[in-house]
Parts: structure tokens; C-alpha cells; sequence
């Protein structure tokens, strides 16, 4: 009987695991999810180097990476600092790639053979060492480290620093360092008289580039033995070259805060008597003895009382003829000025002076019929009505009208 009883035993144990019957084995449990991982600073700045660096040497468009907003506001003010200054690299990423700490990269470079690292050295800040020359490895790596900050649920870039020396320095603190430079240097060409210092003797001048006159009275005259001149006024200098017989080239520094005469005005010029013409400019130099006194009048715009707009007209007679005219308008102001007659529209160009003597509208080739001057500042605004040299020759009466509000 016990024997019996064993092989029932025995035979139940066998068959349970097929039955399901035994109560000794736990149910199987379902497989547990996935956990999603949360992107770290590490990550987002990982992410965005395999997307600069893909087809690297063949894509010229190459993104930036996401940025704060304090450090995107940075970037841009400097951008607008930087617009009226051409002496250099100004500005962000002016003079290397920022992302590479470096000008120059093997034209197979890549985010494959960089040898590309990445590591948190603190709280919210990563290091990049990338080789931009996988060709020399011996050279070493170069070193971005960035500050990264969480803004509306991402990581970003709130600054980026490189290596100098055993220090580091900041893209921010670099900006504010150049805007201040900038701003510097501006209060400094406001205050500049290119004709202290010049070498050479005073002369009557006059400069006028694509129309308008930038130079006009007293400029101090410099020449060489081969008639190349340079003339420095108030606010403004130009360079002429002779290039061969009886042709020159010119430049002139185009903006009042430039100290370089890097703005070509073409090769093209001839003399006519005592100037330099050609298609985009004319410079004269007379002696004070021989110059022609006659100036062109300056009439005063007035308004009616109680009225807040005027309509000026006038006359061109040709090619040289231009009129002045001179407007006071206060601090904060709006002034619009718009040609009213339709014989002389697209035949004209009107130019805007500032009190300060700087351009107050663009200075393309186009015929200027309309201008707008926001906010404006206290003093005499100057408003100079010549031929358009973009048209064909044309003369004759025009008529615009100005509004200060």
C-alpha cells in the first residue's frame, strides 16, 4: 500500500507541471516597460554635433544649436552693432566656426573621424574634444565647453566657452566687451575731423558718390608724383590711383566711423577739368584761389501753423544741378518724405542728412521717391534732391511733400 501510495506521489508530481495543478509555482509575471529615458545636457549637445557635422565639407547650411534666450539676445544685439563697421571680423563667429573652435578643417572631415567626445565636467556644463584635422592626429584637440540651461522643457545653450591659456573666456562676456568697444570707437568718429593730422595742403573739395554729396568746402589734399590724391574732409576721405594714362580708380571709407578707404567706387574714372568722374562717383579738388564760389542755396522748410506736413516743389536743370533744402524737426518724431508729381517719378532721388551729417536713407542704386526717418533726433535734418543716375538723363520741376507727426 505504501508503495501504491508513492507511485501516486510520485506520478502527481510528474504531471503537475503539464496539468497546471501545483500550487508551488508562481504565475508568470507580464514583462515590464521600458522606462523612457530624460535627455540630459550631454544628450542635446550630442544631438546637435551629429547634426552639424553630417556631410560636413558638402552641406553649407549648417544649423545652430538651440539657444537661451539671454544668449540668442546677446548674438543679435551684436549683429546690430556690427552692421556700420567694416575694420575686421565683428560679431559672432566672425572670425572661426564657433561650434569648432577653429578656421580651417580636413576636407573629409566628419562627425565619424573627429574622434568626437562629450562628458559633463560639472552641473549643466559639457565638454566637446573634437580633431577638425583627422589627417594630423598628432594635433591636439580642440575644446568647446558649453552652459547648458532648461528652457520650455528643452536643454539649451545659455553660453560657450573656449580654452585661453589655463583660463577660459566667455562668447557673452566677449560680445558685451566688443559692443563696447564698438560703441567706443563710434563716439570717437562722431567726434573725428579726418583732416587733423592729414599731411598736405587745404584745397576746395567736393565728393559725390552715386548722387549725393558727402564732401563739400575745405578738404586737405594730399598728391604723389604719379597724380594719385587723397582727400580728407570732416567725416570723410577718398583715395584716387591712376592706373594708366589718364584713368584712376577710387575708394573712400564709405561710413563716417570707418578708418579705412575699403569702399571701391570703381576704376572707370577720368578727368574733367578739375575733377575725377566716373559711373558711381565724382571728386574734386580745387585750388582755393581758382574755385568757383558759387554754392547751391539752402531754402528752409517751414510749416504752417498748427500743420504738421508741407509740399516743397523745385527744379533740376541737369546732370550737376541739385537743390538743398533744410528742415528742424524734435526728438522722437516720425518724418516721411514722398515725391508727388508723376513726370519726375523714378527720375529723382531724394537723400536725407541726420543733425549728426549721417545718411538717414539707404544708399542703393535705386531712385529714392519715398523716405521714412523713425525716431528721429533734435536738430536740422538736410534733404538733397538731385537726378537719379540709375535713370535716364532727365531735368525739369518736381514736387514732394513732407510730414512730421
Amino acid at each position: 500500500m505504501k508503495k501504491r501510495v508513492s507511485l501516486m506521489v510520485m506520478a502527481l508530481c510528474v504531471l503537475s507541471p503539464l496539468t497546471g495543478w501545483s500550487t508551488s509555482t508562481a504565475a508568470e509575471k507580464p514583462p515590464v516597460k521600458g522606462i523612457a529615458k530624460t535627455p540630459t545636457a550631454v544628450d542635446a549637445v550630442s544631438g546637435f554635433y551629429k547634426r552639424y557635422l553630417a556631410d560636413f565639407a558638402k552641406d553649407p547650411a549648417k544649423p545652430d544649436i538651440a539657444m537661451s534666450k539671454a544668449f540668442r539676445a546677446e548674438i543679435q544685439k551684436s549683429e546690430q552693432a556690427c552692421k556700420n563697421f567694416d575694420d575686421g571680423p565683428c560679431g559672432w563667429g566672425a572670425d572661426a566656426d564657433p561650434y569648432l573652435n577653429s578656421q580651417d578643417y580636413d576636407a573629409n572631415f566628419s562627425y565619424v573621424n573627429s574622434g568626437i567626445s562629450f562628458k559633463e565636467t560639472a552641473p549643466n556644463t559639457v565638454r566637446v574634444d573634437l580633431n577638425v584635422t583627422p589627417s594630423a592626429p598628432e594635433i591636439s584637440k580642440n575644446t568647446i565647453i558649453f552652459k547648458m540651461v532648461q528652457e520650455s522643457g528643452q536643454w539649451v545653450a545659455d553660453d560657450i566657452l573656449y580654452p585661453d591659456g589655463k583660463s577660459l573666456y566667455s562668447t557673452r562676456k566677449a560680445l558685451t566687451a566688443e559692443r563696447a568697444q564698438l560703441a567706443k570707437i563710434s563716439q570717437t568718429a562722431q567726434e573725428t575731423d579726418w583732416r587733423k593730422g592729414a599731411q598736405g595742403r587745404e584745397v576746395d573739395c567736393s565728393l559725390k558718390v552715386q548722387g549725393k554729396t558727402y564732401l563739400k568746402g575745405t578738404c586737405i589734399y594730399d598728391a604723389d608724383k604719379d597724380g594719385s590724391f587723397r582727400l580728407f574732409g570732416d567725416k570723410y576721405f577718398v583715395y584716387l590711383n591712376m592706373l594708366e594714362q589718364g584713368v584712376a580708380g577710387a575708394s573712400w571709407n564709405g561710413k563716417s566711423q570707418a578708418s579705412h578707404a575699403q569702399e571701391p567706387l570703381g576704376e572707370d574714372f577720368k578727368r574733367k577739368g578739375g575733377c575725377w568722374v566716373g559711373k558711381q562717383a565724382e571728386i574734386c579738388a580745387l585750388d582755393k584761389k581758382q574755385a568757383t564760389k558759387s554754392a547751391s542755396k539752402v531754402e528752409r522748410i517751414q510749416f504752417a501753423k498748427g500743420a504738421s506736413s508741407t509740399t516743397v516743389t523745385g527744379k533740376l536743370a541737369d546732370f550737376d544741378s541739385e537743390q538743398n533744402y533744410v528742415l528742424g524737426v524734435g526728438k522722437g518724431k516720425t518724418l516721411t518724405i514722398e515725391q508727388l508729381d508723376s513726370k519726375s517719378d523714378g527720375s529723382i532721388s531724394i537723400y536725407i542728412t541726420d543733425p549728426k551729417g549721417e545718411n538717414a536713407n539707404d544708399m542703393d542704386l535705386s531712385c529714392h521717391s519715398k523716405a521714412i526717418v523713425k525716431p528721429t533726433i533734435a536738430g536740422d535734418y538736410n534733404i538733397q534732391v538731385v537726378e537719379c543716375k540709375k535713370a535716364d538723363p532727365w531735368s525739369g520741376k518736381f514736387a514732394f511733400r513732407v510730414i512730421v507727426k
